[in-house]
């Protein structure tokens, strides 16, 4: 849930000492992309060799472990429509999206209509740009436009990746219809 010691990766190992930018004992990841979360932030991903990463910067806490996803993919969306009731079938579009967070960091969700379109969580909150590597402990804003296409098939993705931490309480869509007459 994001602090100093973040423990959301696989097979991970902790170290906490002295200030070093080399983190060494995972052997059992060689040749591994492994993601760090350090010092109360995510430094990226690294390559282990012989058993260790070199960081960029120096850090006392790290947690080093293998990166992996997590992933929604809502049903078939089916909102009514003004004219014809039921839109299964219609054409429509998600053109807005508001979530509820905890502990979340700022760029801890991706949302869009397929993985393969997908928006992080806007930078500016509220007219203001907010700080790099924040983690919210709850995030109730305005709903975000959302890049949305006409189908028939809209469905809601939404994409968390280790280390960053994201609890959704709620994610909350509005649509568009193509109304036939």
């Amino acid at each position: 849930e994001g602090g100093t010691l973040n423990k959301q990766a696989d097979s991970f190992l902790i170290y906490s000492g002295a200030a070093t930018q080399i983190i060494t004992g995972l052997t059992h990841l060689e040749a591994e992309e492994v993601v760090v979360w350090a010092d109360g932030v995510d430094l990226g991903t690294y390559t282990v060799a012989f058993g260790s990463v070199t960081l960029d910067r120096t850090v006392t806490e790290a947690v080093v472990g293998l990166g992996y996803s997590a992933t929604f993919k809502s049903t078939k969306l089916a909102y009514a429509s003004y004219l014809h009731g039921s839109a299964l079938t219609q054409k429509k579009r998600i053109d807005h999206i508001g979530v509820i967070l905890r502990n979340t960091h700022y760029q801890g969700l991706q949302y869009g209509d397929s993985f393969d379109t997908l928006d992080d969580l806007p930078l500016v909150d509220a007219g203001q740009i907010t700080p790099a590597d924040t983690v919210w402990g709850s995030y109730d804003y305005d709903s975000v436009e959302f890049n949305g296409t006409y189908d028939a098939d809209t469905r809601l993705c939404l994409k968390a990746n280790a280390p960053r931490p994201c609890t959704i309480l709620a994610a909350i869509i509005s649509m568009n219809t193509n109304e036939k007459l």
